[in-house]
């Protein structure tokens, strides 16, 4: 009896361990409730192998990649003298809650910020951001950013403004109150001028630099009536040379001028300008690096020729210096032109060692007015006369027309232009949240020009 009873004993509370047993694994394998993600972000930093509670809906997107999103490091923009404070930013004549600030010669706005200031949306997943504004949707990789890379300041992402501007039709107008406006931008549908079937001419924008305003060229109004004119090349051309002076000295006025490390308002403006010009087919060139000499004044003076007293080495140096300025920028420079043409042969043939385009008629020719292209360092080098010369006043459109007209045939269609000639030709209107821009075509110099040489059988375009 005793023996049976031990072995019930037993029996039992092996019965009892095993059902115990069961429940601890039945307790481990039951999903824990998870905090459902209330933003595109926080979806993108939750683990994907977080198990999801079926019975808790969620409104995020399920990943086709099973693998966790991850947010790449950034560039991270420290404070300093590479970034400034807060500018104020309008939406027309609205002041919006948005941050906006110079990270170094650009100006950058906060992506979440801007978006939603602006009545769009934004979303995060990783790398990516999908950005609604206008009835547009874009988006944006993080990593690799548009036009310029995306910076990190203060744990937020930071887009160029030239890039979202771009993205959404926007005109920039940077302020004579070191302010900025947005607005939903207007042009006219100009007629497009295929180059299809066209021999090529040349079109060379002059003395473009960035001297405060103090000639009056290039005051924040006239930048914004040079957008409107590459707006209208965009349009009308293949591509078109820009004659930039990298380094603007004024020794009068004290101003010496490099908008690669000077990081200011009126900078972030001409840089900007600057993209737009790249951005509308423009070619970047070296136009020197002063284009003045002593006590001169950028665009006035000379650099070069017999009378600089420079060494080959001190020119090489004015050379490097102009490409650094030019690519810490972020810009490719595609040739050289000495200011006024003054260069000696030897230093014609010097600056062949250093680019491929040299925009000046060289001094060994078969014909004038002629492309001549020498070897220099087992590499061809072109040399790009403008025989037609250049359109020496806003009252000279006859002129010039007539020069065209004048060129023989091996001769080359090619010229420049000062584009302040064109600004009162140009118009701008605000209504509300739209800046509404138009170009006349009857009276403008660039339009005249482009439709005598398109009529003749030629189309702006690059030499290579």
């Amino acid at each position: 009896m005793k023996k049976s009873f031990w072995i019930i004993l037993l029996a039992v509370l092996v019965a009892v361990m095993l059902a115990c047993c069961g429940t601890n694994e039945a307790a481990e394998s039951t999903p824990t409730p998870q905090d459902t993600p209330t933003s595109a972000v926080e979806a993108a930093n939750t683990p994907t192998d977080a198990p999801t509670p079926t019975d808790m809906p969620t409104n995020e997107p399920t990943p086709t990649n099973t693998a966790t999103p991850t947010q790449t490091p950034l560039p991270i923009a420290e404070k300093g003298e590479n970034i400034s404070d807060q500018i104020q930013l309008f939406y027309g004549s609205t002041a919006v809650n948005a941050q906006l600030r110079l990270i170094g010669p650009r100006a950058y706005v906060q992506i979440d910020g801007f978006a939603l200031a602006l009545g769009g949306d934004v979303a995060q997943y990783g790398n990516e951001y999908t950005i609604e504004l206008f009835g547009k949707s874009e988006k944006l990789d993080i990593t690799k950013g548009a036009t310029h890379k995306v910076y990190s300041f203060d744990g937020e992402n930071y887009m160029s403004l030239f890039d979202a501007a771009q993205m959404f039709d926007l005109a920039v107008v940077f302020n004579e109150n070191e302010t900025v406006s947005v607005y939903n931008k207007e042009i006219p549908k100009w007629e497009a001028m295929s180059s299809t079937g066209k021999k090529k001419s040349y079109l060379r924008l002059e003395d473009i630099n960035a001297d405060y305003g103090v000639g009056e060229r290039y005051t924040h109004l006239g930048l914004e009536k040079l957008r409107v004119l590459c707006d209208y090349l965009e349009c009308t051309t293949d591509a078109f040379y820009i004659a930039w002076i990298p380094l603007y000295m004024n020794p009068p006025l004290g101003i010496e001028n490099d908008i690669s490390r000077n990081f200011n308002f009126y900078n972030a403006d001409f840089v900007y300008t600057l993209d737009y010009m790249v951005k509308s087919g423009g070619l970047m060139g070296l136009h020197g690096l002063t284009h003045q000499w002593k006590d001169e004044v950028s665009a006035i003076g000379d650099e070069f020729g017999k009378d600089c007293g420079l060494t080959d080495k001190q020119i090489v140096e004015r050379f490097n210096e102009a490409k650094r300025i030019c690519t810490d920028l972020g810009y490719e420079y595609t040739f050289f032109e000495f200011p006024h043409y003054t260069a000696t042969n030897a230093q014609m043939d010097l600056a062949g060692e250093h680019f491929d385009i040299i925009y000046q008629q060289y001094y060994k020719f078969d014909k004038p007015g002629q492309i001549e292209t020498k070897k220099i360092n087992g590499k061809t080098v072109y040399y790009v006369p403008t025989p037609a010369d250049y359109v020496y006043s806003e009252y000279d459109l006859q002129g010039v027309l007539g020069r065209l007209d004048a060129l023989k045939d091996y001769q080359e269609r090619s010229l420049f232009f000062h584009p302040s000639l064109d600004y009162s030709k140009v118009g701008i209107a605000t209504d509300g949240t739209v800046r509404r821009y138009t170009y006349d075509l009857t009276r403008g110099i660039l339009s005249n020009i482009c439709n005598k040489l398109y009529g003749d059988g030629y189309c702006f375009g690059a030499v290579k």
